[in-house]
């Protein structure tokens, strides 16, 4: 478990953003952490009452994978934090 839960959820927020990728799954996936544990059920909720992602529907011919955008708002959190966001 990530000590500080704040940077973990940034981390995350950022691996979407650099992937392009809309699946928090996969963004999980590349920082080699559990998608779909409590941590990471937690950490979506949080993303998402915070107003850092919004979901954006399914990708066609894909199982029911969640898949998420992120936010200008999320964008904002993360230049707030020192991540290399482009304006």
């Amino acid at each position: 478990m990530h000590d500080d839960p704040e940077k973990r959820r940034l981390e995350l927020l950022f691996m979407l953003l650099v992937l392009e990728e809309e699946s928090l799954h996969t963004a999980a996936s590349a920082l080699n952490r559990e998608a779909g544990g409590p941590e990471f059920e937690l950490d979506k909720s949080q993303l998402l009452s915070e107003g850092a992602i919004e979901p954006v529907g399914a990708r066609p011919g894909t199982v029911d994978e969640e898949l998420y955008a992120v936010t200008p708002a999320g964008r904002q959190m993360l230049r707030d934090a020192d991540f290399p966001v482009k304006p």
